[in-house]
């Protein structure tokens, strides 16, 4: 399934990226999951990778309960 499993919950995903070398240009990968997707300059990106999953009305609850248990004593959001 890999990384297009997200659509199963997500309407649509984004990917901000950004390598460490000097002078770098940081980009947005972006998708609805329907085979298309962009690519664009994103000057606002931090070193790394920063993936943004845009919640389906339907998934919330689910995945809100779970980012609760994350969150507990000890517990460690990735």
């Amino acid at each position: 399934m890999g990384f297009y499993s997200a659509f199963m919950v997500a309407d649509q995903v984004e990917v901000f990226t950004k390598s460490a070398l000097p002078d770098s240009e940081g980009l947005c990968w972006k998708s609805s999951g329907d085979g298309r997707y962009t690519i664009s300059a994103a000057p606002e990106a931090e070193r790394g990778t920063r993936i943004v999953l845009h919640l389906k009305a339907s998934s919330t609850p689910f995945y809100f309960a779970i980012f609760c248990v994350c969150l507990r004593p000890g517990g460690r959001l990735s």
